[in-house]
């Protein structure tokens, strides 16, 4: 398989002597205009390969996923101690040294600010989902993504409740009390 991209710069450059190059008829000489035209093109290519020794593979490639983690947690490492993602982290860490300890009203409580710091934090997100029972979700998720899953779900027949989200159009509704039906009198 082949593919490319072209891509164009041009550049225009004006240089003068300060002055002079605004002169009437002498002022050319002293002015200059260079225009470059640059194309690159990019060319990917793709070699597709028959797999006959998956495990060797597998293998090869779960090393590659491990050194890419190393090289992601140095950079991280890197970063300052009071950034964000190094406090994330530190309490997640704490999180699961209080777990350990049987202590789980410290482990949520140090997960709640690992989340303070990094709402991304998948691993931490997901422990506490385990911890509390319970998954977050949020009524203000994008309508085209609730869109598309509707479509997924209508199409494969299934019902889909994405996180335990209860839909708005079929959400019971209590009966209202006569105080709720009445007009306000004006009076406290």
């Amino acid at each position: 398989l082949i593919g490319g991209l072209f891509r164009e710069v041009t550049t225009d450059g004006h240089s003068q002597v300060p002055g002079l190059g605004n002169l009437p008829w002498i002022g050319p000489l002293f002015r200059s205009i260079a225009e470059s035209t640059t194309r690159e093109e990019v060319i990917i290519l793709l070699t597709l390969h028959v797999v006959k020794d998956y495990d060797a593979y597998a293998a090869a490639s779960r090393k590659q996923l491990e050194n890419a983690e190393r090289i992601r947690v140095g950079a991280r490492q890197g970063l300052l101690p009071i950034g964000r993602e190094r406090i994330a982290q530190r309490h997640y860490h704490l999180a699961l040294e209080k777990l350990r300890q049987g202590d789980r009203s410290a482990a949520l409580w140090h997960l709640n600010l690992a989340l303070h710091n990094n709402p991304r934090l998948l691993d931490a997100i997901r422990l506490k989902e385990r911890l509390t029972g319970r998954q977050e979700w949020s009524a203000e998720g994008s309508g085209g993504r609730l869109f598309l899953h509707a479509l997924i779900a209508r199409e494969r027949g299934y019902d889909l409740k994405l996180f335990g989200r209860p839909d708005p159009d079929t959400v019971e509704l209590p009966e209202p009390d006569e105080t709720e039906t009445q007009p306000p009198t004006g009076e406290p």
